[in-house]
């Protein structure tokens, strides 16, 4: 193959997991804008309201587990060719069809999808991009980053200009399909040759290792700060005195910072030899943003909410780490499924502790307390990720598998 057309490969590979990424946020984050206008439709109560609301995380850590044995089976592009269709068809039949069961049915099976692209992301950047992790993840992570911020702006002009919140959704169709298109050229190419079965590696594998359990903790702990932040930030600053377009201006600083850093992240960490200066600063500005917080929400609440972004920049810092401490595709699909699974199990507690918490008290000194005293241990388990190290060569030393040929358990 020519040098001209293994880069023409790679580049229709780049884009296709980054139109991946474009979609694994969109039928999650849109509903939340107009989640009044369904409500009032489809007659949802709170209680239905709050499980729609913690679907997505939930969904997230029950799929981390199954993830990479559907990756194993039909190959990581027909996976990813299914996780787009399936984000797709969820979507079109809660729009096409809006009662209230077909709704919960129908966002169930997109954010099956969705979370299933979650997992095969890291594994992808593996397969084709082993010599540009950094640079590779840091473009899908933006993609992330836009695939939140997008429906957020998008979701209520979209409904007030139609005059329906399913066009508001509807439009994350179109766009999945379209990343679809170059998955169907990529799922119809022959799958390399499958490892035996005493070199496959399992969650249940990584569950049993130092890699593992670094990698999970790092991003559970970042997972409840963040989505503490994204939940109740605003509220935190309207309690505070802010009026309610400054304090939705200060989550759209933090949300917005963080897709510069989404980019720049993951390829500091991936091409420097020493990223540890970075992965304590992170921790160490989330200190400083909840003790501003805390102390004078309103003195300098810009200031806030630009340290708190950074703080945010753990997450691309954990895909990075992710794709770095795997060495086989199949590695980093289970090392992704195990970490995802038990850092979104712990996102689900970030909201719900902050809301429990904030009542209990009377206001918001306790919560934000918990959160300020998550950035030592997200700090310790960064320091432990960064680490050099594989999680295949932690299991061989175990003798829980052995040795994988770098090509095998790929599609």
């Amino acid at each position: 193959m020519t040098p001209l057309a293994r880069w023409s490969g790679r580049i229709l590979i780049l884009i296709a997991i980054a139109g991946l990424a474009l979609n694994l946020r969109p039928p999650a984050i849109a509903i939340a804008p107009v989640l009044p206008e369904i409500r009032a439709d489809l007659g949802f109560g709170g209680v239905l309201a709050g499980v729609l609301t913690t679907l997505p995380p939930l969904c997230f850590a029950v799929v981390g587990v199954f993830a990479p044995a559907i990756a194993a089976r039909v190959g990581l592009h027909r996976a990813a060719l299914l996780s787009l269709l399936a984000i797709a068809i969820g979507q079109a039949v809660r729009v096409l069809l809006p009662l209230p069961a077909v709704f919960f049915m129908a966002t169930v099976l997109a954010l099956l999808g969705m979370a299933t692209g979650n997992v095969l992301l890291p594994s992808l950047v593996r397969r084709h991009f082993p010599d540009r992790i950094g640079r590779a993840t840091g473009i899908y992570s933006l993609a992330l980053g836009l695939g939140v911020a997008l429906p957020s702006l998008l979701s209520v002009p979209l409904a007030t200009a139609t005059g329906s919140w399913q066009w508001s959704l509807g439009i994350w169709i179109i766009t999945a399909l379209i990343a679809a298109v170059p998955w169907v050229r990529l799922a119809a190419e022959p799958r390399p040759t499958r490892s035996s079965s005493k070199a496959a590696i399992r969650i249940g594998h990584v569950a049993r290792t130092r890699v593992g359990w670094t990698i999970a903790l790092f991003f559970g702990i970042q997972s409840i700060q963040a989505y503490a932040i994204f939940g109740w930030l605003p509220t935190i600053y309207i309690d505070a005195g802010l009026d309610p377009a400054a304090a939705g201006l200060m989550l759209t600083i933090t949300t917005g910072l963080g897709l510069p850093l989404a980019f720049w992240v993951p390829h500091h960490i991936a091409t420097t030899e020493r990223p540890q200066w970075l992965v304590a600063l992170m921790p160490l500005c989330g200190l400083g943003g909840f003790l501003g917080l805390l102390i004078a929400p309103t003195t300098l609440p810009w200031l806030w909410a630009i340290l708190l972004a950074v703080d945010l920049g753990c997450f691309p810092a954990f895909l990075a780490l992710t794709g770095m401490r795997g060495q086989t595709p199949a590695g980093t699909a289970a090392l992704a499924g195990f970490s995802q699974s038990i850092g979104y199990f712990l996102a689900a507690i970030g909201p719900f502790a902050m809301g429990v918490l904030s009542e209990v008290t009377g206001g918001w000194t306790v919560p934000l307390i918990f959160l300020l005293t998550l950035c030592l241990p997200l700090m310790i388990f960064g320091q432990l990720a960064v680490r050099p190290g594989y999680l295949e060569s932690e299991l061989q030393a175990r003798q829980l598998i052995t040795s994988p040929r770098a090509g095998e358990q790929q599609d």
